[in-house]
């Protein structure tokens, strides 16, 4: 049976099919890698011009973490890395307001992860100020850096969200997109930093839902190709996962709304999770990722360990072909001879008179006058020896005049 299968005709063609299976699949029994995922921040309202709830959503898995609701309904909303807080428009009356009213449309609002909101006022104009409700209807919104795009119908604003700059919230430039038809059925969109270009889901023409591209420079508007998405009334949260997918929710009133991942290289989309209906939403970004947790310091319930001691160094016994003992000798200090002994002079004993008291032990006047009667008893000894001294030259002249 051996020689049978070895000489089997088809079994080469069998056995190349199944190695190019497997390398194309992957080997059996291995699980496909998981997509990277983020978390990002998405408002819904659940009712025409009802106030927005504020979530936080974990992609790829789609589980949403509600954080609080909002006092107005929210649109446009994009995230700043750098401040870690997101921007919206309130395009909904404010809660508490009396039916009917327009109080508080138009107001840019700020939040932080944990869902403490600012009110920021109405955006500033530098130039012509806008029709008012063309910024009550903004739908999409995504920020880069310092910069805010916000689009309402087929319009596009970019707005600065610096707080140190002097044009804070004001309006800095807009782009007219083309065809309005297009830009007008997206309602939310993110910013790809590769290439500059804002990426979300059009449902136009004819409710056909496709991945379509803005470039926000020129007004461009393209839709790419690929399978359409099921039908919705609108695409309103679009957020570009790390994965390079975009991860969009559906909007459908009165049914489950639903959240998909769609590739951009024309793949078909694939349905993650579903949830409650919605009438609209939107989404920022992928969050900043929260920081490493500190190491967990060891338990002190022990002391330490002592340092070790070290071990006293070996000594290494001397080679006898190459090294000679040494032997230390004793220190001898040199002979030292001693001076010799000068002997001084034998001074002749100084005989006191036993009759007169030393000068050291008379009386302080005693002693004075005895030291004037001896200085006295010098002076006449010193001039009998000069009258002396005359007394013999004037001889010895004498004697020599005589001679001759």
């Amino acid at each position: 049976m051996t020689s049978a299968r070895l000489r089997d005709p088809h079994r080469g063609p069998a056995l190349l099919a199944s190695v190019m299976l497997v390398l194309l699949l992957g080997p059996p029994g291995i699980p496909a890698r998981a997509a990277p995922g983020c978390s990002i921040l998405r408002v819904h309202a659940d009712a025409v011009r009802g106030p927005s709830t504020l979530s936080r959503v974990e992609l790829p898995a789609g589980t949403a973490t509600r954080i609080r609701r909002l006092g107005y309904e929210v649109n446009a909303v994009g995230y700043s890395h750098a401040q870690d807080r997101g921007y919206g428009i309130a395009t909904g009356e404010h809660r508490g307001s009396r039916p009917g009213s327009w109080h508080g449309y138009g107001r840019v609002l700020s939040f932080d992860t944990a869902g403490t909101v600012r009110d920021h006022g109405p955006l500033r104009h530098s130039g012509r100020r806008p029709p008012w409700v063309s910024i009550r209807q903004a739908t999409a919104g995504a920020i880069s850096g310092t910069r805010w795009f916000v689009k309402w119908g087929s319009s596009l604003r970019v707005v600065d969200i610096d707080p140190s700059s002097p044009t804070f919230l004001h309006v800095l430039r807009g782009t007219e997109l083309r065809p309005d038809s297009v830009a007008a059925a997206v309602h939310d969109f993110d910013m790809d930093p590769a290439d500059g270009a804002l990426y979300g889901v059009s449902t136009r023409p004819k409710g056909r839902a496709a991945v379509a591209r803005i470039d926000p420079r020129s007004g461009a508007v393209r839709r790419l190709p690929g399978p359409s998405l099921p039908r919705a009334s609108a695409y309103g949260a679009a957020t570009l996962g790390p994965d390079g997918a975009l991860y969009v929710t559906a909007d459908t009133a009165g049914h489950r709304s639903r959240l998909y991942r769609v590739p951009r290289d024309g793949s078909a989309a694939t349905e993650l999770a579903s949830g409650p209906p919605v009438v609209s939403s939107d989404a920022t970004g992928c969050l900043a990722a929260p920081p490493p947790p500190p190491p967990t310091p060891p338990p002190t319930s022990s002391p330490p360990p002592a340092p070790p001691v070290p071990a006293p160094p070996t000594p290494v016994p001397p080679t006898p072909s190459t090294t000679t003992p040494v032997v230390p000798q004793p220190v001898v200090p040199p002979p030292t001879t001693p001076p010799p002994v000068r002997r001084a002079a034998p001074q002749p004993p100084v005989r006191t008179p036993a009759s007169e008291p030393t000068p050291d032990r008379l009386p302080p006047r005693a002693q004075q006058a005895a030291e004037q009667r001896t200085d006295a008893t010098e002076r006449k000894r010193r001039w009998s020896l000069a009258v002396l001294v005359v007394i013999i030259a004037g001889g010895a002249a004498a004697r020599h005049v005589g001679r001759r």
